[in-house]
């Protein structure tokens, strides 16, 4: 059903308000167009649910109409405030949550364990990438889902596709669309957030004891240990900021923010939710404010879908003249000039922040189409102005052999990874994911560290639309996504130290700046220098660990005049083919300039993905000494090859190492400016 103006149930939207209109230019004057809450019903309408009881579509949503809001303007402005520090490329946004919520979800254990998830991924993203992460979960509300049909069969009878709680039940008896369920949505979605609200005031958040998040059930010992130590690193942190005085009991360090969001679907329940509120009052301000703006008080934040944003459609006239935050989806249907389209009609003011692009192509085609896309927003009057956000799960589901829907977790990173890269070859910033996950250990996504198979999808697939990450591979991802992070934010040096050790750097070899390794020939675009970098390190190590494992190690004599370079323990790492100094890390915050050695197993593990020991092997045998010394000229492999490169597209290229003298090296990773 598609209410129309004059119905009863839109009481509230009498009130027009003049906003540009849709297809203004940036050089020729906006016209104003009048909207109110309900002036979609005049445009043409996708994914509409069509009731057969209209008179009880009525009573819901006057019901809803009287129904408080769910969320109030000053934590939407604040979540706007947020996205602004996103799109500026100060923040990182972390979303997350269910495909499509169940009414069944509104339940302590449950709410409690994505929570939980969600927190432990943005501590991951914040110790990784450095920047304060902005939290929105995909709960409180996300009980609509489009389908590309509106009905299925079923054993030789048609009915009605499972459309999400807030519209039908799954079962089969439960497939007529029921309008006691718009009222039904209201009160889990204000449930679900006062149980979040009051789990975060009481603590549940506190960065002093994130031990008590618990992994749920991730067993894996490997990423047991990466997170026990990140929050260590975090807990010592603290723990130093109270010994030199610091003040570590600010309530920044015992909460956080989490915002909800949904896809604003069905527009009957989000205009019955839509309020003209007060305006919060400004930072400083004496006084409150006069000015009032419509809010959407069903969530924080919503979004369209790919398959309702057409321009001149009721979705995209409904969310203009919304003052919540908003995101789009785009993907391979989106043409470039649609897309300066949508910003001029939802965002006509450009406002810092305002829309998320959340990008869905998929891993095969994101080369072919994000490139485009970006240029033609960054080159418009919109440049630096919308957070860029991938959504890596969408555009790589699949179906297999057997029917059942599932994603691959390699395809998944594989189109962040080339996000991430896409993003730095056009200096734009990439503010965020958008992620399918679940607290608990279904089966439902293949791959991970844990080898998930297709014939594992029968363990535990429970989804009710598209699979999503369990607990582990949620967090697995969330420590290749902050290792990422740090590769697409350095820029890598090697300078030579000691020259005692032998000929300078420059000359035997040159620097890793300008020619680090002679690989990746045929492949196009080139791999980023910070990927080299990584690369580079894992191949030092391990030919310094195979050199020393192979025999024998001797000290080069000593050259007259010269004292002998004898690192300590403390600040490098001695091995018999090879002498790493030391490596330095420099993060440019506000101005101020922080540093760091650590040692380089520590400083691999952050920079390369978690199974090292599947990520290469060398190809052929290490060289032989050369004149009785333990020279590094042939100590390095000739040869090494990707065995499971986590992206397809490098694999089986070949990295080469030759003629490297020098025996102390110094790695400095200095950051790229933003």
């Amino acid at each position: 059903m598609s209410p129309s103006a004059s119905d009863p149930q839109l009481s509230t939207s009498d009130k027009a308000v003049a906003t540009p209109k849709a297809n203004g230019s940036q050089n020729s004057p906006a016209k104003v167009e009048s909207w109110s809450p309900s002036s979609w019903t005049t445009k043409p309408i996708k994914q509409n649910a069509i009731y057969e009881d209209h008179n009880k579509v009525a009573k819901s949503l006057a019901k809803l109409e009287r129904l408080p809001p769910i969320v109030t303007p000053t934590e939407i402005i604040n979540l706007k405030a947020s996205l602004r520090d996103v799109a500026l490329g100060k923040a990182f946004l972390l979303q997350g949550g269910d495909c499509a919520e169940l009414f069944d979800y509104c339940e302590e254990n449950v709410i409690e364990s994505k929570i939980k998830l969600l927190l432990q991924m943005s501590l991951v993203l914040i110790w990784g990438a450095s920047k304060p992460i902005v939290r929105i979960a995909r709960m409180a509300g996300q009980y609509a889902k489009p389908r590309s049909s509106p009905t299925e069969m079923v054993n030789g009878k048609e009915i009605s596709s499972f459309r999400g709680d807030i519209l039908n039940g799954n079962a089969l008896d439960e497939r007529l669309l029921d309008p006691s369920r718009l009222v039904d949505a209201y009160f889990h979605s204000a449930t679900t957030l006062n149980y979040i609200r009051a789990s975060i005031s009481s603590g549940l958040a506190d960065l002093h004891r994130p031990l008590d998040w618990g992994l749920g059930h991730v067993q894996d010992p490997e990423l047991q240990m990466k997170y026990s130590k990140t929050v260590e690193s975090i807990t010592d942190s603290l723990k130093f900021m109270r010994t030199v005085g610091a003040d570590t009991a600010s309530k920044a360090l015992e909460t956080v923010e989490l915002y909800t969001s949904h896809e604003g679907l069905l527009l009957p329940y989000e205009q019955s939710l839509t309020r003209l509120l007060r305006d919060p009052a400004l930072p400083g301000a004496t006084a409150p404010t006069e000015h009032k703006s419509w809010y959407d008080t069903s969530a924080h934040f919503v979004w369209v879908g790919d398959r309702t944003r057409q321009i001149d459609g009721a979705h995209i006239e409904f969310f203009r003249g919304i003052e919540n935050p908003l995101g789009v989806k785009i993907g391979p249907t989106t043409a470039s000039s649609d897309l300066l389209a949508l910003l001029r009609a939802l965002n006509p003011s450009r406002e810092v922040g305002k829309i998320t692009l959340i990008t869905r192509y998929g891993a095969s085609k994101v080369r072919r189409l994000l490139p485009e896309h970006i240029r033609t927003v960054e080159q418009s009057e919109y440049a630096r102005t919308v957070v860029w956000q991938c959504d890596p799960m969408h555009g790589n589901t699949r179906s297999t052999s057997t029917g059942i829907k599932t994603r691959q977790f390699s395809d998944i990173f594989s189109e962040l990874q080339e996000v991430m890269a896409i993003h730095k070859e056009e200096g734009s910033y990439l503010g965020g994911v958008h992620l399918e996950l679940t607290g608990d250990a279904v089966t439902e996504c293949t791959g991970g560290s844990e080898g998930l198979g297709e014939d594992d999808l029968s363990l535990n697939y429970t989804t009710f639309c598209d699979p999503r990450l369990n607990e582990k591979q949620a967090l697995e991802l969330a420590f290749l996504i902050a290792a990422s992070i740090t590769l697409a934010s350095w820029d890598f040096r090697i300078e030579a130290k000691g020259a005692e050790w032998g000929q300078d750097l420059r000359d035997a070899y040159g620097s890793l700046e300008t020619e680090s390794i002679t690989a990746f020939e045929d492949r196009r675009p080139p791999v980023p220098k910070a990927q080299q970098a990584g690369l580079a390190i894992m191949m030092l190590e391990q030919a310094s660990t195979a050199t020393r494992k192979k025999g024998k190690s001797k000290s080069p004599p000593r050259q007259p005049g010269h004292a002998r370079n004898r690192p300590s323990s403390q600040s490098g790492s001695r091995t018999a083919g090879l002498t790493i100094d030391s490596i330095s890390l420099s993060e440019d915050y506000s101005k101020q300039v922080h540093r760091c050695t650590l040692h380089p197993t520590s400083i691999a593990a952050l920079l390369l993905p978690p199974a090292r020991e599947k990520f290469a092997r060398m190809s052929d045998s290490m060289g032989e000494e050369v004149d009785g010394r333990d020279r590094v000229d042939d100590a390095f492999p000739k040869q090494w090859v990707l065995q499971e490169a986590m992206s397809k597209r490098i694999r089986r290229d070949e990295l080469r190492l030759t003629k490297l003298t020098v025996k102390t090296w110094t790695f400095t990773l200095n950051p790229t400016p933003v």
